[in-house]
């Protein structure tokens, strides 16, 4: 698996020390972890914020889970999760002291959260066993088109509307529930 750290931008030396656990554990367990820096700096030239937007974009496309560790903040952690929400990539967001609380993350089931300090890094095996378990999980790998009579289109589309999620997530959720897997 190729998991992606998503970090802010910081001094080489500081990203490495703060990210050598992560990667470390990443590595031994026979993944591959790569850090992208995320920048607030307004210093990108015209034409230049797109192309480093659709770059961070890329790279969370092309990973099988992400990891955010504190430091991003704000807008630039906002956007860094609606990407992986986006890309319906398992994500991991560490912080430093409070728990982001907010009920539009709560509505996700593949946003969770770690507390990231120096003490929680020697306890990893317990926060990151379930995380390569959630990304096993939640991986779609499999397309399955499905035929609809009107009724039942209307139908499908009236229940996701409901309950604020696409059609093909409200198909998957009634597969878990039947599995025994989706969380009420």
């Amino acid at each position: 698996m190729r998991i992606i750290i998503l970090a802010p931008q910081t001094e080489a030396s500081q990203l490495k020390r703060d990210t050598k656990p992560l990667i470390d554990f990443i590595t031994e367990k026979g993944h591959k972890a790569d850090i992208v820096s995320i920048t607030a700096k307004k210093s990108l030239k015209a034409g230049e914020d797109q192309d480093y937007a659709f770059s961070i974009s890329n790279e969370i496309k092309n990973a099988d889970a992400i990891i955010i560790i504190p430091g991003l903040g704000g807008i630039e952690l906002g956007i860094c999760m609606s990407l992986c929400l986006q890309h319906r990539k398992t994500t991991l967001v560490g912080y430093d002291r409070v728990k982001p609380e907010s009920p539009l993350i709560a509505a996700t089931n593949m946003i969770s959260f770690f507390k990231y300090n120096e003490k929680s890094l020697g306890e990893l095996e317990q926060v990151m066993k379930p995380f390569f378990t959630d990304i096993r999980k939640k991986k779609l790998l499999y397309r399955f088109n499905l035929m609809l009579s009107r009724e039942m289109n209307l139908f499908l589309g009236k229940r996701s509307r409901e309950n604020a999620v696409s059609k093909a997530d409200y198909v998957r959720t009634l597969i878990l529930k039947d599995m025994g897997m989706a969380e009420e």
